[in-house]
C-alpha cells in the first residue's frame, strides 16, 4: 500500500505541515521520516508500505516505510545534509 502526505508550508519556512487523507498529522522538518514514524504508531501503515510526499500534485520524496522511519536528517559540521540513523529522544530528558 502507498501512503500519500500532503505538504504545505508553515509559518516557518523551514517547515512543513503534513495531512494524510484529509487529516492533519502534524509539522516537521523531516516530512517524510515523521510521516512514517506517525503512520507506524497508529497502526496506519506496515514497514513494507511506501510513503510519498507531495507539493500539490508534485511528488517530492518516496521510500518504505519502514526504512524512512528509522532514518532523520543531520547537518554535521563539515557542511551539507545527510540521511542519518533515527534515535528517540529520552522520555526523561523532553518531560515524558
Amino acid at each position: 500500500m502507498n501512503h500519500r502526505v500532503d505538504l504545505s508550508p508553515t509559518h516557518r519556512g523551514d517547515r512543513a505541515d503534513m495531512v494524510v487523507n484529509g487529516r492533519a498529522i502534524g509539522n516537521s522538518r523531516v516530512p517524510l521520516c515523521d510521516a512514517a514514524r506517525v503512520l507506524l504508531g497508529e497502526g496506519v501503515a506496515s514497514p513494507d508500505d511506501t510513503i510519498t510526499t507531495f507539493r500539490g500534485d508534485t511528488p517530492c520524496l518516496f521510500g518504505r516505510v519502514g526504512a524512512a522511519a528509522g532514518q532523520t536528517v543531520s547537518e554535521p559540521p563539515r557542511g551539507g545534509l545527510r540521511f542519518s540513523r533515527w534515535q528517540a529522544f529520552d522520555a526523561s530528558v523532553v518531560g515524558g
